[in-house]
């Protein structure tokens, strides 16, 4: 079973592969530094929770759900810092 970190995570990589976009543009986009996801796609690659969060919301941000209950709220990065 997955934790919720590793669910982002895996969240982040298949939609920044799907998208074709490059790793420092998606930072930037988010409002990180151009180099935070550099590694994204490195086995133990370990983000933090905050960055995580960012770029949770710029997917959520630039996709439209289909149906409202579809939508979803991002977390607060302090509730799920402890969850690494």
């Amino acid at each position: 079973m997955q934790t919720r970190i590793e669910e982002s995570i895996e969240r982040v990589r298949a939609w920044v592969r799907r998208t074709g976009q490059k790793q420092a543009t998606v930072a930037k986009r988010a409002t990180l530094s151009p180099g935070t996801l550099r590694d994204m796609f490195m086995d133990g690659w370990n983000p933090r929770a905050t960055t995580l969060w960012a770029v949770e919301n710029l997917i959520r941000s630039v996709s439209v759900p289909h149906h409202p209950e579809e939508q979803t709220h991002g977390a607060n990065p302090e509730e799920t810092a402890g969850e690494r």
